[in-house]
């Protein structure tokens, strides 16, 4: 299935194998404060779906993370005012990465409370990933850095030099003995997650 999210504050989810939409919500004009309740109020920045637990969640422009069951009648699961610019799932350790402008929040994925958030960065947060097992969250900045943080407690584990420009992507392999790197500098990189930990 692929979740679609729009500036319209709707969602759509689609059945791949037979190109159908299986799931639709949208804004209710007649009814605002619905439409909050309902997750679908502003223009959607992020979505990232759920498929085992039939959740999509939603960062809005209106300062809002979601999560909303995958039935057009039921409310939100919850919802938290935040600012996000980005979301990605970590469906080993049920939580959600929030990447916002300089700084990264770890969510509780069936709750919604608040895990850790890493302390604010130097430069703009570029790009964010959680290990495979949920050990490590890596954060990305726009100056080339890279940080390493425990995953459960929010501590910081390594800070990397990592490009002479924005990283633009972060990803644990998925044996989960590396961290790639890709930066605007053209540069990909494999490091070693043995030779990084103290």
């Amino acid at each position: 299935q692929l979740a679609i999210a729009a500036d319209d504050g709707s969602v759509g989810v689609w059945d791949l194998a037979t190109g159908r939409n299986a799931y639709r919500r949208e804004e209710r004009p007649e009814n605002p404060a619905e439409n909050q309740a309902y997750g679908t109020s502003g223009p959607v920045l992020s979505a990232a779906f759920v498929p085992d637990q039939n959740l999509v969640i939603l960062a809005s422009g209106q300062g809002s993370v979601t999560a909303l069951p995958l039935h057009p009648d039921d409310p939100a699961l919850w919802q938290r005012e935040m600012s996000v610019q980005q979301i990605s799932v970590d469906p080993a350790a049920n939580r959600i990465i929030a990447r916002s402008g300089d700084r990264v929040s770890v969510i509780a994925l069936k709750s919604g409370q608040s895990i850790f958030e890493t302390p604010a960065q130097q430069e703009a947060v570029s790009a964010a990933s959680p290990s495979g097992n949920g050990d490590l969250v890596a954060v990305a900045q726009s100056n080339g850095q890279v940080h390493l943080f425990n995953g459960h407690s929010g501590r910081l584990i390594a800070a990397i030099a990592a490009h002479d420009s924005s990283v633009s992507i972060v990803q644990f392999t998925d044996d989960g003995s590396a961290l790639v790197t890709g930066s605007l500098d053209g540069t990909l990189v494999f490091w070693a997650l043995d030779r990084l930990m103290p």
